[in-house]
């Protein structure tokens, strides 16, 4: 598939910037990592996007999951390997708390990334805060909504349906061991 639109045609310049080091980061995460867990369905659908895109690359050496993989038995498979969580936009945190604490129980302490998150989710999860990995940008709720709202105008751009992004991607998961 030809790239359709770029990066800068749907995201002004404040985050354009934002998004342009999310993807450098995310290229190298998914090759260092064995694992990638992406938090928010709009996060898989970012990146399913950015997939399509060309703005990265298929890895497949790396299992790449929804973060639904968390309510099943499946973890026990990532003890010892390099696990990454990874969302996009973190305003409270909740979902990453709970992510956490369903890897920590299974014995798995993944890196957390995020793109950008508002200053509450620092200041009030220091308990997590050792697992958070640079870059990361702080945000005040306005722009974190207006954040979200061009990172969800791209994936609608781009054509990729919340309904048909990938639950996971190459290597399925049973190929994840």
């Amino acid at each position: 598939m030809e790239r359709i639109l770029s990066v800068p045609d749907i995201f002004p310049q404040k985050y354009s910037d934002i998004i342009q080091k999310y993807i450098k980061r995310l290229n190298t995460i998914l090759s260092e990592y064995d694992a990638v867990i992406f938090m928010a369905r709009k996060a898989i659908c970012f990146y399913d996007s950015l997939i399509m895109q060309k703005e990265i690359s298929k890895t497949p050496n790396c299992c790449i999951m929804s973060s639904r993989v968390l309510e099943y038995n499946v973890l026990k498979r990532f003890i010892g390997k390099k696990v990454a969580l990874i969302d996009d936009v973190v305003v409270k945190g909740t979902s990453i708390t709970t992510a956490m604490d369903n890897l920590e129980e299974t014995g798995i302490e993944p890196d957390i990334f995020i793109a950008a998150c508002d200053i509450n989710f620092i200041s009030n999860n220091s308990e997590i805060k050792k697992y958070i990995r640079e870059p990361y940008i702080i945000l005040n709720e306005t722009d974190i909504c207006e954040f979200a709202t061009y990172i969800t105008k791209y994936i609608e751009a781009v054509g990729c349906p919340y309904n048909i992004c990938l639950l996971y991607t190459s290597p399925s998961p049973r190929d994840c061991s």
